[in-house]
């Protein structure tokens, strides 16, 4: 019968309904995905899958195989804990998804600190988007994900790890910017820069400048892009505070606080609700916060310290 490989490209292409966001999840080729899939058809003696031009829908037998697909890979799971309760931990590589709007300015303080307390600790880290990285965990093909928005899943423990503050990010050459702003909203939507679209960023900027109107122009798909830009006065953005300390060594870049909203995002990791390593994970949580603690301190007296007249 089916293989659990071959269950587990079911599920991916269930979750994505398409057939190339399922083979990156599974880290597979796409052809190799429809192979597989076509062999589970082929035992089966009819399709699993409706194809359409642009997704992919569950058939009726597709539609009865599922709950007890999921159900061997639940006891898989449960097989896995057990397991790895008796070799440890650190026994192997966490799969770890960061977005990529954190990954950059968290890492440079993270991994010395895994280095110097937890050495024993490996991780193989993936950037990506939000959506992707959802995809990814919910298929069991990453471990934790560390993104600034809480999924809607409640396959997936999270624990909170820090408050991620917003700024204002100009020009020093940018006079309309020079006295400060109130908040987000009075933002010129002419001159707002963002993130291309698929960023979780973008929409949280377009939610707190209250605008669907930006500078289509100019996109990108790094942040560090973006601000270069704002730095050579072609428009404004918003800042996370973890970023402010990097990103402060443009001498061309202005970072001020907003003066009265303060607006901000919260930043999570999660997990599957169902990993054996629920206690390690609140742990290497405390870690997280440990390393990224320093820089927002030092982001918010940088911006104190060059707040307007």
């Amino acid at each position: 019968m089916f293989t659990v490989r071959q269950m587990r490209y079911f599920e991916a292409l269930v979750t994505t309904q398409h057939f190339g966001m399922a083979a990156e999840m599974a880290g597979i080729s796409q052809p190799a995905l429809s192979v597989q899939i076509a062999e589970m058809e082929k035992m089966v003696g009819a399709p699993l899958f409706e194809r359409m031009s642009k997704k992919v829908i569950l058939t009726d037998i597709g539609r009865q195989f599922l709950p007890v697909i999921r159900d061997v890979l639940g006891r898989m799971e449960e097989f896995e804990k057990i397991s790895f309760s008796s070799r440890g931990p650190y026994h192997s590589a966490w799969r770890v998804g960061i977005i990529s709007t954190v990954a950059p300015y968290l890492l440079s303080s993270l991994l010395p600190a895994i280095s110097e307390n937890k050495p024993e600790l490996k991780l193989e880290i993936l950037e990506a988007r939000t959506e992707n990285l959802h995809q990814r965990i919910s298929a069991g093909t990453l471990d934790l994900v560390i993104a600034a928005e809480s999924f809607p899943d409640e396959k997936l423990a999270k624990e909170r790890l820090f408050v991620d503050k917003f700024y204002l990010a100009s020009s020093c050459d940018d006079k309309t910017c020079a006295g400060g702003l109130p908040s987000p909203e009075a933002i010129d939507p002419e001159r707002l820069l963002l993130l291309e679209d698929g960023h979780c960023l973008r929409d949280q900027m377009l939610d707190l400048c209250k605008t669907g109107n930006f500078r289509e122009e100019f996109s990108a798909t790094e942040l560090n892009t973006i601000l270069q830009l704002v730095s050579y006065n072609f428009g404004v953005t918003l800042i996370p505070q973890l970023a402010c300390v990097a990103e402060s060594k443009n001498r061309h870049l202005r970072i001020t606080a907003f003066t009265e909203d303060k607006p901000q995002r919260e930043i999570f990791l999660f997990w599957r609700n169902r990993s054996p390593h629920q206690a390690d994970y609140k742990n290497f949580a405390e870690l997280i916060r440990a390393a990224a603690a320093p820089l927002l301190a030092e982001a918010e007296k940088l911006v104190n310290a060059h707040k307007p007249a």
